[in-house]
C-alpha cells in the first residue's frame, strides 16, 4: 500500500469540484474518509451505501480521476480485476 492520506487539500481544480457538486459522491467520500486506513472495494462501499454496484462505478472513477480518492491497491479474484480504494485527504 502506498503511503497515507495527506491532512489537507485546497480544492481549486474544477473537474474535482465538479465531483465534489453530487451528493452521491459526498456521502462516498465520507463514507472513505471515516476510515482513512480502510480500503474498499465498490462492492464494500455500494454495500454500506444502500446503492447498486452499478451506480458506484461511474461515480467512484470520478472521484478517483479527481485524486479525491486513491487506488491504493489492485488485485485479480476470479479473474475479475478488483480496485480497493482509500482516502486521498483527510
Amino acid at each position: 500500500m502506498t503511503e497515507g492520506p495527506i491532512e489537507t487539500r485546497v480544492i481549486s481544480d474544477p473537474a474535482a469540484l465538479k465531483a465534489l457538486a453530487d451528493p452521491l459522491r459526498l456521502r462516498v467520500l465520507d463514507l472513505v474518509g471515516s476510515e482513512p486506513t480502510r480500503l474498499w472495494t465498490v462492492k464494500d462501499l455500494a454495500a454500506a451505501l444502500g446503492q447498486p454496484v452499478t451506480k458506484l462505478y461511474h461515480h467512484v472513477k470520478l472521484l478517483a480521476a479527481s485524486d479525491l480518492i486513491v487506488d491504493a491497491e489492485t488485485r485479480v479474484v476470479s479473474g475479475i480485476v478488483e480496485h480497493r480504494y482509500r482516502c486521498a485527504q483527510r
